[in-house]
């Protein structure tokens, strides 16, 4: 199925709203994910830049609190922004 761009900007701004909508102090775990799925938006939707930004933050922040699998989980979408990002998949995601 082919998304029209409009479509994609849409989605973005709708994780964006998520995202923004969740209160960090009391719900860590569920902004996080909030602001993963905003970087996976951003990478469908074309502006890898946008998601590169965001992206390193939420990496370091998954990492910080043992989240790997939710990294292993948006991979084949994040995967070529994590590689240009200069991490390995394995810096991310290892055992």
């Amino acid at each position: 199925m082919l998304v029209r761009g409009s479509a994609l900007d849409a989605a973005v701004e709708r994780a964006c709203a998520l995202a923004e909508s969740i209160d960090e102090p009391t719900r860590p775990r569920a902004r996080l994910r909030a602001d993963l799925l905003v970087c996976e938006a951003l990478a469908a939707a074309g502006r890898t830049d946008n998601s590169a930004t965001r992206l390193q933050s939420v990496l370091d922040r998954c990492m910080g609190v043992g989240l790997r699998q939710w990294i292993r989980d948006a991979d084949a979408v994040l995967e070529p922004l994590i590689t240009a990002l200069g991490g390995q998949r394995d810096d991310h995601v290892g055992p």
